[in-house]
């Protein structure tokens, strides 16, 4: 694997760790001052800004594509018009995003909070100011993007990471200031606004002759559509995804059903994002090598990156599954615990076939295949819209962890279909072989450890005394998984060779 992927991979790892430490231990402080009632309407507020950013044009995407290709040409003129373009088109549609806000806000406010009125104050401030935010964020993102397409994640994951660890820092003083849910909102707001001229200097420092103008052809403007537009069809489906069952938990349960949906769902998607960060970073490379046409490297690359990620997701996926309650009792407590940990252990398992479509929707992208993305997005939404209602209703929160599940089962096609036709590779390969042995294996390694506790402390262990427990199994079993990794046939020998490589390297 190329040394670049490698040192840009470590440095995305490095930022989602902080990112999902932060994400983490900061939860126990909200829930301490706004409870947890007001813990889940800023959730909610969160998601709403979320699922409005999904539908940014795919304009971040297109500009790490297209800045790859500028970067492998030597072409700073495209650099300049690219960036020029990308945040015109950012400005017009989070206007438009921001000023749909402004108008619905009173509607929005009364959504959110439901029953709990004592909050319909701070959910209108939150968002008036998460209509300006919109703007400052969907621009800073376009210097991000162009970070990752010069493959500078160094710079990208610094600030990234910065960004987190200061915004929860700034929230948290707001809040025991008394400024609320809107104070939280304010806080991203300052920072995003903030680093707009910071980008534009680090910018200017990589690439000297970058500047800001009107030179953008027609025809720029059409492959900036023509990328991007797929990409806006292909992101509705994680809109439905994301949108649908916090309005229907809304609706059912309340406020508090969210927070509990957003409780369970927080360390599945960090780890799902520290997961995805180690293979985004391919993006660019990948573009690059499809603008060289070297084609049988495109594959290699393709199957060595499935083969390392699924060696590394499988343990922490099936850990996740079988000690879901013990996780959360040591975070948040028992009564947090009982109400969300088979929530979070259908999120682990809908997390784990995500993290089977990351390496497949990674080189689709690089390789301009954004059209099956898109159909994969439509069908799946299809799927969502059809099931979702009458699982939540059914099965009341955890309808939401069935609907992800269901949701990226679904995705199964477009993994089979991107490997055989795209790449040229061996489905069988891909999923038997690389991952469904894997998965199995490391299950029943942990399953081994689960009688342990209880006929140690049984049901009166502390927190501590978990937590001492589960980082045992983690360091046992992991050693032990490395051992039979190192010693069977679990992993053919090229990978092998190629690790023992890779760790010869950061040793030096």
């Amino acid at each position: 694997m190329p040394k670049k992927i490698l040192k840009n991979a470590g440095f995305n790892t490095i930022s989602q760790v902080v990112n999902m430490a932060v994400s983490v231990l900061f939860v126990p402080a909200y829930i301490y001052f706004l409870g947890i009632d007001g813990f889940g309407i800023y959730s909610f507020l969160l998601l709403i800004f979320s699922w409005v950013t999904i539908l940014q044009a795919g304009i971040d995407p297109a500009v790490i594509r297209m800045s790859a290709k500028y970067a492998a040409e030597n072409n700073h003129a495209g650099i300049n018009s690219l960036i020029t373009a990308s945040l015109g088109f950012q400005i017009v549609i989070a206007s438009l995003l921001g000023l749909a806000i402004y108008l619905a806000v009173d509607n929005l406010a009364l959504f959110v909070i439901k029953d709990e009125a004592g909050f319909l104050n701070e959910a209108r401030d939150a968002l008036y100011y998460s209509a300006i935010n919109i703007i400052a964020l969907m621009c800073r993102n376009v210097y991000v993007s162009l970070f990752m397409g010069l493959q500078r994640y160094g710079v990208s994951s610094v600030y990234e990471s910065l960004f987190q660890i200061t915004a929860s820092l700034v929230s948290l003083l707001l809040l025991w200031l008394g400024y609320g849910i809107a104070g939280m909102i304010v806080a991203r707001l300052i920072l995003n606004l903030a680093s707009l001229p910071i980008l534009h200097f680090i910018v200017k420092r990589l690439v000297p002759s970058f500047h800001l103008g009107f030179d953008m052809s027609r025809e720029l403007l059409r492959e900036i559509y023509d990328f991007a537009s797929w990409i806006v069809v292909g992101r509705i489906n994680r809109l439905a995804l994301n949108a649908l069952p916090p309005i229907f938990i809304n609706m059912y349960i309340g406020p508090s059903g969210i927070a509990y949906f957003n409780i369970a769902s927080r360390i599945v998607s960090s780890l799902n994002n520290l997961l995805a960060s180690s293979t985004t970073v391919m993006f660019p490379f990948v573009s690059e090598l499809k603008a060289l046409q070297e084609t049988g490297r495109i594959k290699s690359l393709y199957l060595g990156a499935n083969r390392v990620l699924s060696l590394i997701s499988a343990p922490l996926y099936s850990f996740g599954v079988i000690y879901s309650w013990d996780i959360l009792y040591v975070w948040l407590g028992a009564d947090i615990a009982n109400n969300c940990w088979l929530l979070m252990a259908l999120f682990f398992v809908g997390y784990y076939l995500s993290s089977a479509t990351m390496v497949p929707s990674t080189f689709a992208l690089g390789m301009g295949k954004s059209k099956i993305l898109a159909i994969t997005g439509f069908a799946q939404t299809v799927l969502v819209l059809i099931f979702l209602p009458a699982l939540i209703r059914a099965f009341d929160i955890l309808g939401a962890g069935l609907n992800l599940v269901l949701f990226e089962a679904a995705s199964v096609v477009m993994v089979i279909v991107i490997t055989n036709r795209i790449i040229g590779a061996s489905s069988f390969t891909f999923w038997i072989r690389d991952r469904l042995l894997m998965l199995l294996v490391t299950a029943a390694m942990f399953l081994v450890f689960v009688p342990l506790k209880n006929t140690t402390w049984g049901a009166s262990s502390t927190r501590i005394e978990t937590s001492a427990y589960l980082a045992c199994v983690l360091l046992i079993g992991l050693s032990f998984y490395g051992f039979l990794v190192k010693h069977s046939s679990l992993v053919d020998q090229g990978t092998k060779d190629r690790l023992a490589r890779l760790f010869r390297k950061n040793q030096q």
